[in-house]
């Protein structure tokens, strides 16, 4: 198993990129802005097979580049409590330019979430069981990836 964090976006936001530890399979967690480009580039160079993309939470910088790994065939999983927030990203594009006015329209656009996941439910992603989990967190995930498969 190996885990690669990229601090990107305007906030430095973490996303990262799991590899199951059958070399072959990844995940990512987190899909900051300019997420997909890269990540998707750096996929495509390991020869690795994307399975699914993990959004911690709703917020902008977590999800504006989910699209990119949905349409790459990544299967979206979030938490349902965020449904709003991911499913609508657009409406919330006046209060993200105020603070930023850089960020253009196309730095918007809504993920379909594959899975909505609840308090209770078991994330399975690259050959792991999240049991522990009661709300995604991206610290959370890539603290148990890493001790579960140590």
């Amino acid at each position: 198993m190996k885990i690669a964090a990229a601090p990107l976006g305007p906030f430095e936001t973490n996303a990262y990129l799991v590899v199951a530890a059958n070399g072959r399979d990844c995940c990512v967690v987190d899909a900051p802005k300019d997420a997909g480009p890269l990540l998707l580039a750096e996929i495509k160079r390991q020869g690795l097979n994307l399975t699914h993309l993990l959004i911690t939470h709703g917020h902008w910088d977590h999800m504006c580049d989910g699209h990119h790994f949905a349409a790459a065939g990544a299967k979206v999983i979030a938490h349902k409590d965020d449904q709003q927030l991911i499913e609508n990203i657009e409406a919330y594009r006046s209060r993200y330019q105020a603070m930023l006015p850089s960020l253009s329209d196309d730095d918007f656009c809504s993920v379909k979430v594959d899975r909505w996941v609840g308090e209770s439910d078991v994330v399975e992603t690259c050959g792991y069981k999240d049991r522990k989990s009661t709300r995604l967190n991206s610290s959370h995930l890539v603290i148990s990836y890493a001790v579960f498969c140590l």
